[in-house]
């Protein structure tokens, strides 16, 4: 099975339009793996293909070089592009079709993992809402679940949790939506945070820093506090000095 002039394979093309049967034969006859088929199966809500592909060794979490994939993983793909308004069932179903094959939800593709960019599908509320109860409910509350911004002043990191993402304006959905995603992302125990990179400042309005983060804050703060009460001491004693010289004087 070659490919053609846009390196597109047979199996994608069967695997975008659900075609199991040839998915199968084609799988058979050893067309080669990781060729963007899954991402194409994902994308249009195809479960029973993107199964095949699994079983076939196709990974869900390899990041596709096509073109039109942009490096994202299976997942990434269906939740960023597939038309959410097939219905939530259909999307479940693929999602944990790949979530199975031990899809990474938290796998990164620009600094977004599948949530972020199901926030950024143009229908966003269906694809959120089937990630969510299917297999990002577990890691709202972890550390590596955060969108992150670098400044391109200061190259500082800001990260951003999902409901922060949405509040401060990042998502790429319709904003009418806004309110609907924050709901359902609290649901879930989603929780506001928004903080620098260790060492880095911290924004006034920093919230939800991790444990590591609090420390190296407070430790700097004392340092801060330190050198304050040095510099301090040492113009008291400048003074002094000053004073007893003048009644010398």
């Amino acid at each position: 099975a070659g490919a053609d002039l846009f390196d597109r394979s047979a199996l994608f093309y069967a695997s975008r339009s659900g075609d199991l049967e040839s998915v199968n034969a084609l799988i058979k006859a050893k067309s080669p793996l990781n060729d963007g088929s899954i991402q194409e199966a994902a994308k249009e809500l195809h479960s029973d293909v993107v199964a095949a592909l699994v079983k076939g060794k196709h990974h869900p979490d390899f990041p596709s070089s096509k073109e039109q994939h942009e490096g994202r993983t299976a997942l990434q793909e269906l939740c960023l592009t597939c038309d959410s308004t097939k219905g939530s069932t259909k999307i479940e179903e693929t999602i944990q079709a790949l979530v199975g094959g031990k899809a990474n939800p938290l796998e990164k593709s620009r600094n977004k993992n599948a949530l972020f960019l199901a926030l950024d599908n143009p229908n966003p509320v269906p694809v959120t809402k089937a990630l969510l109860n299917c297999a990002m409910w577990e890691h709202m509350a972890s550390d590596k679940n955060v969108y992150i911004e670098v400044d391109p002043e200061t190259g500082t990191k800001y990260y951003f949790s999902p409901t922060m993402y949405v509040s401060r304006g990042f998502s790429q959905g319709p904003e009418s939506e806004n309110d609907q995603l924050l709901k359902l992302l609290v649901d879930k125990r989603g929780t506001d945070r928004f903080y620098a990179e260790e060492g880095a400042e911290q924004p006034p309005d920093a919230c939800g820093m991790p444990q590591a983060i609090i420390d190296a804050e407070k430790k700097r703060s004392d340092r801060e506090q330190k050198l304050r009460e040095k510099q301090l001491d040492h113009e008291l004693k400048l003074l002094h000095e000053k004073q007893a010289a003048e009644l010398k004087a």
